[in-house]
């Protein structure tokens, strides 16, 4: 699943192309028992060309051995500077199925801040 965010809506273009803004990415992340599937967060920022600009930012896998093999979804979070041209940001969330029929990775509470 994905969505796609115009920044320009709360934050000036001149703002951004000054590193003048930040951004914090957060989810709770997390899965069932000793399964391994998961899900990571991917946050890519885009120019107004639909450029890729600067690295893309994950959060996850939160796998068995981080949860202590128990059903839980842990805080993921990371902060930086907006990167110069950016326009739009995407999240996107990809799960991954490890082993059984299901897919038991869970992602929860996802939030962009971007100021």
């Amino acid at each position: 699943m994905w969505q796609t965010i115009d920044l320009t809506t709360t934050i000036s273009p001149t703002q951004i192309d000054n590193q003048a803004s930040q951004f914090n990415v957060s989810a709770w992340i997390g899965g069932y028992n000793n399964d391994n599937d998961n899900a990571v967060l991917y946050l890519t920022f885009k120019d107004q060309a639909n450029q890729q600009v600067g690295n893309t930012i994950s959060l996850g896998p939160v796998l068995s051995a981080d949860r202590g093999g128990v059903s839980k979804l842990l805080l993921c979070q990371t902060s930086g500077i907006v990167p110069t041209n950016a326009r739009s940001a995407i999240v996107l969330v990809k799960f991954t199925r490890s082993s059984g029929t299901w897919n038991d990775g869970s992602i929860d509470d996802i939030a962009l801040f971007v100021y």
